[in-house]
Parts: C-alpha cells; sequence; structure tokens
C-alpha cells in the first residue's frame, strides 16, 4: 500500500519549550494539512522562538520529501519500461507542473484519470519555485475523447495568511505559545498558503494550472514520458 503520509505525528522540535508548530500545520495533527511552505516576517513584529524552530522543520520536511521523490521515482518501474522502445524512455520527475511523490499516487483506466491523497511538489507558476504540497482529496477527471496533448493536472492558487487576534481565523495558530496556550495580540509572522482547488483536463498549460499528465494519442503519460499505470 502506498505511504500517503510519510512521517509521524511529531517533530524534534515540536517539544516544549521549543514549540514548532509544523505537526499542527503540515502533519495532519489538527485535523487538517494546511500547505505553508513560507513564514512571511514582517518589520516591526516579534520574532517567536517557535517561528524559527518551524522553518527548520519545514526545510527538513522538503529535503525529505525531496530525497524519497527520487528513491519513489528512480527505482519504480518494470524490465519492459527499462529495455522499451525510445518513445517509452523517461526522465527524471523534474517538470514544471505537479510531481506525484509516489507515481502509483496516479492511475488512469477506461473511466478517466485519478489523482489521490498524498504530497506532491508543486511550481509556482510566477516564480518557478518548487514547494512540496500536501493534497487531502481524491480528484477524478474524466479522459473520454480527450485530445492528443491534452492535459492533467491541477488548479492552484496562493496566498498569505495573516496572523490574527481572533480565535476562529486561521491565523488565530500564529501567536506566541509559550505560556501553554495561545496569546492574543502576540502575532508575530504571516504564512505563505499554497491552496489545490481541483482538477482540470486542459487543452493548453493556462495560469494557475500545473500539469501531472498528458496524453499522446491514445495514452497518458507524466509530463516526464512516464506511462501512467492503467488499473
Amino acid at each position: 500500500m502506498t505511504n500517503h503520509q510519510p512521517f509521524g505525528t511529531t517533530t524534534p522540535l515540536s517539544q516544549s519549550p521549543f514549540l514548532s508548530r509544523l505537526p499542527l500545520f503540515t502533519l495532519n495533527t489538527g485535523g487538517v494539512v494546511n500547505n505553508y511552505p513560507l513564514v512571511a516576517f514582517k518589520p516591526g513584529f516579534p520574532l517567536q522562538a517557535a517561528e524559527l524552530n518551524e522553518i527548520q522543520e519545514n526545510f527538513a520536511i522538503q529535503q525529505t520529501l525531496s530525497n524519497t521523490l527520487l528513491t519513489n521515482w528512480l527505482t519504480y518501474g518494470t524490465s519492459a519500461e527499462l529495455t522499451g522502445s525510445p518513445t517509452d524512455i523517461y526522465t527524471g520527475p523534474g517538470w514544471n507542473g505537479a510531481i506525484p511523490l509516489d507515481p502509483r499516487y496516479v492511475t488512469a483506466s477506461t473511466a478517466g484519470v485519478v489523482a489521490d491523497i498524498g504530497w506532491y511538489l508543486i511550481t509556482l507558476p510566477v516564480s518557478n519555485l518548487k514547494f512540496w504540497v500536501y493534497n487531502d482529496t481524491v480528484f477524478p477527471a474524466n479522459f473520454v475523447g480527450i485530445q492528443s496533448s491534452h492535459y492533467f493536472g491541477f488548479s492552484i492558487s496562493s496566498e498569505f495568511i495573516p496572523c490574527s487576534n481572533t480565535d476562529t481565523d486561521p491565523g488565530w495558530e500564529f501567536n506566541d505559545q509559550s505560556s501553554g496556550s495561545f496569546e492574543s495580540s502576540t502575532c508575530g509572522a504571516n504564512r505563505f498558503k499554497i491552496n489545490i482547488n481541483g482538477v482540470l483536463a486542459n487543452p493548453s498549460l493556462s495560469s494557475g494550472f500545473v500539469p501531472i499528465t498528458r496524453a499522446t494519442q491514445t495514452l497518458l503519460r507524466f509530463m516526464n514520458n512516464k506511462l501512467i499505470t492503467q488499473i
């Protein structure tokens, strides 16, 4: 079975007094993954030790996923794939778009293609920076009558989530918690958030769209030319 969340529920710097919020934000301990890859510091606001620890652990998470990606992709495949025709040769997983941590996240059948729950390496369209983003929804798409060179991928957006003094806002959890609970009016940094809004089957690479696969005649392939697993 594919491991969609390869981490535990705690991290070295999440314990007191270090209080990194990475497990709360990223490892689903709060019931949702928020995908905050960047801590956005603001002049004139206090710096929290917990924010520095969050940065360290966020970097470790991103690095761990990138190393795992290479293991999953470069050793995954059959002897038929490795000895196939030149049209079946594929490169490493480095395209600008959305790259699943494990190629088995994405499958295809006569009914269409499915992007499963799990980590995807997302390229931000404007900056071309790549960040790991957790997709918490199984996304199917109908490829009946798909045209050659059509693409399948995620519709994404990004935003800044501000720190907030209101406990019903997402930014409430950015307040200092060194006393044992979040304290109002102790705001530090905002967070940069990446959202996966759904899937699209597009004839072109439009703005806000990050491709996972493309169609070549009757075949579905990842953007690096690797064939999609058929089920």
